[in-house]
């Protein structure tokens, strides 16, 4: 994570978001766009491609050493809903040198989900 200048607006169901890297300990990088939920809500199924990609219940991060940390978490299934996006600006993974193909993104949108977290555990 790198601190960043953000903004988040809600016009009815579309949401409008812009992000700034202003961190010194990375490249700069900006990310604007608009999206929106373009279905009713769904829970994913085992074995999907959805369910794969968001029924994740660990999360990882790294402390300034590159110590890596792992958390188990629990939730709900994610209320999902397919979704589509405008987007206006998105330099944040060119300044790693990844490239994203020009093909109209997967997107999946959730309101919001609850979870629980048990403390970091040092994985390396």
């Amino acid at each position: 994570y790198f601190n960043a200048r953000m903004r988040v607006r809600r016009e009815g169901e579309t949401v409008n978001y812009a992000s700034t890297r202003t961190d010194h300990r990375a490249a700069a990088g900006t990310f604007i766009a608009r999206y929106r939920p373009t279905s009713a809500v769904y829970l994913s199924q085992a074995g999907t491609l959805d369910h794969w990609l968001t029924e994740r219940y660990c999360l990882y991060a790294a402390d300034a050493k590159g110590s890596i940390y792992r958390s188990e978490i629990l939730h709900a299934p994610w209320r999902l809903q397919t979704a589509e996006a405008e987007i206006e600006a998105n330099t944040v993974t060119e300044m790693h040198g990844i490239h994203l193909p020009d093909v109209p993104p997967l997107l999946h949108y959730s309101e919001r989900i609850d979870m629980l977290g048990w403390y970091l555990k040092r994985v390396i």
